[in-house]
């Protein structure tokens, strides 16, 4: 008995019905020269039809042997059937293979909630069977990481494989490429470039790029530690702010760099006149030294808490100061802040010169 085939059958190409009958002349148990469908043949011996497999065997399609041999005078049909293939409808038990385009009128579910589509909101989902964005791919039930992996191979044959994660242990996701992640964003909104766990400073073999949720940003690598470029005119390339108010920047010319910090008369009040600089210069103790990281360079410079007694606002951090867990926490100077003082101190020297040359001139003319 034949089962249900689907709305429509289409004919394989051997025909859909042949018959062919044969006069026979002499005793024979062999018809030949046909072209028929195993199981899909009929054989008629002088009108009476016969049972395929006991009266008659037809297993390949081109000959028949008879059980009783035909004698002269008898008369033998064959009636052959075409064989058909189901078109639209694929076995659920054996599968088969599409050759041409598939059109699905509504959801399609495949394996439960490996695959699903939801053709009412135009969204797919894998792993679950609500998606509620255009692609949503859900976290396997036992934690282990959701990749999609992407691989190709170029012109010149070489794969490269790739691979974007979700981490459903650790709330992370990333990028990665040959198996070593390139781009990491952790659950703290740490967002890590070349690495995968937050940065640490004291260690000497860490590199790659981090950015943290606090505004930090750190770099570190075997060579140069950052690179900014403005493309062609002059001007900004990097912005400092402090909450919304810009505080400063470093510009770019053709030919040179500039550190700017602001300084606008408008961001000023209470401006007076810089006094008694030469004394103040006087307290600054500048010296000779060496870091004891380069035993061999010596350098001309200040030490942070003594200047700080003279330039507080050049000094950053207290002397002596340590962190939570008894680390230092070293002391900075901007140079830069000296310059208005020695500004004014030699303004105050030029002008006791100033003084002196007329005085001598006074005593010469007498």
């Amino acid at each position: 008995m034949a089962g249900y085939i689907g709305s429509r059958a289409v004919l394989v190409s051997n025909g859909a019905e042949r018959k062919k009958t044969y006069a026979i002349t002499s005793t024979t148990t062999s018809l030949t020269g046909l072209n028929y469908t195993v199981n899909q043949v009929h054989v008629y011996h002088n009108g009476v039809r016969l049972v395929d497999g006991t009266d008659f065997t037809a297993t390949d399609g081109n000959s028949i042997t008879l059980t009783t041999a035909a004698e002269n005078g008898d008369e033998v049909v064959v009636i052959s059937y075409a064989g058909y293939q189901v078109s639209d409808t694929v076995s659920a038990s054996l599968g088969g293979t599409f050759s041409s385009d598939i059109a699905i009128d509504g959801d399609l579910t495949v394996d439960t909630d490996t695959l699903y589509v939801d053709s009412a909101n135009n969204r797919v989902g894998v792993g679950t069977t609500s998606p509620s964005e255009a692609l949503e791919v859900a976290t396997a039930v036992n934690g282990t990481p959701t990749r999609i992996e992407l691989s190709a191979n170029d012109t010149g044959g070489t794969t490269r494989t790739g691979s974007v994660f979700f981490d459903a242990d650790t709330n992370t996701v990333g990028f990665r490429n040959g198996g070593s992640n390139v781009v990491h964003a952790d659950s703290s909104g740490n967002l890590l470039v070349g690495r995968t766990a937050a940065w640490d400073f004291n260690s000497a073999n860490t590199e790659g790029v981090g950015i943290a949720p606090t505004h930090v940003f750190a770099s570190r690598n075997s060579g140069a530690s950052g690179y900014f470029k403005r493309a062609t005119s002059n001007g900004t390339v990097v912005e400092f702010y402090r909450g919304t108010s810009g505080v400063g920047n470093i510009s770019v010319t053709t030919s040179a760099t500039a550190y700017n910090t602001s300084s606008d008369y408008r961001l000023k009040e209470n401006v007076e006149p810089l006094t008694g600089a030469a004394d103040r210069v006087l307290a600054l103790k500048p010296s000779r030294f060496n870091f004891i990281s380069e035993p061999d360079k010596v350098v001309d410079g200040f030490i942070a808490h003594e200047a700080q007694e003279v330039v507080p606002e050049a000094v950053t951090g207290e002397k002596d100061a340590v962190d939570a867990d008894g680390n230092p926490e070293y002391q900075g100077i901007d140079q830069s802040k000296l310059v208005p003082l020695l500004t004014a101190a030699l303004q105050e020297a030029l002008t006791e010169i100033d003084n002196l040359k007329e005085r001598v001139t006074a005593l010469e003319g007498n």
